[in-house]
């Protein structure tokens, strides 16, 4: 097998095991155990945990983005647009399970750890392209600036993570968080 496939498998496989397990449930010999090979073979392949879990994440949003981007290229109307995203992102999270690591690794307290800094910079990149997508359709007659940042905030957490647990904060503080996020300038 050629090393660009093994990798393509170790990412596969890593990402459906970390979907499952959450990053800190996942060791890297869990993922070579997982992947049928030696944990010295997954080392060879990536320095740590937190460069696999790096390029899984930048490599998926990245294919999101591009995806978001044909959804809303595709769309006619600007109802389309909403119900395109939606479709999207459902379609993107059942291929690429891993993607809820944007959410479940937000919620750690310690922000230091490099890995949830580079979780919390995709989220906030993924968002702020969503709105830029979105910018200059006359969503007005449709539905406000607020719904439609209420509803994407919606469709971000629910997607990428259903069982998004609630923080000391609250359910309504978090949503609030993120229609924050959203209706900042870009």
């Amino acid at each position: 097998m050629k090393k660009s496939e093994t990798k393509t498998i170790i990412l596969q496989k890593a990402g459906k095991l970390l979907s499952q397990k959450g990053y800190f449930g996942v060791s890297m010999q869990d993922i070579a155990n997982e992947v049928g090979i030696t944990k010295a073979a997954l080392y060879y392949h990536f320095d740590s945990k937190d460069a696999l879990v790096e390029i899984l994440l930048r490599d998926a949003v990245s294919e999101l983005k591009s995806e978001l981007k044909h959804a809303v290229k595709a769309s006619v109307l600007p109802s389309d647009v909403v119900f395109n995203v939606i479709k999207t992102f459902l379609s993107f999270k059942l291929k690429h399970p891993e993607i809820s690591l944007l959410v479940s690794l937000g919620v750690q307290s310690d922000a230091n750890i490099p890995v949830l800094e580079m979780a919390t910079e995709l989220r906030q990149e993924l968002i702020k392209s969503i709105l830029l997508m979105v910018k200059g359709l006359d969503l007005a007659r449709v539905v406000t600036y607020t719904v439609l940042s209420n509803l994407i905030t919606s469709i971000i957490s629910i997607t990428l993570s259903p069982f998004y647990p609630v923080h000391e904060k609250g359910s309504r503080q978090t949503a609030k968080d993120l229609t924050d996020l959203l209706t900042q300038k870009v």
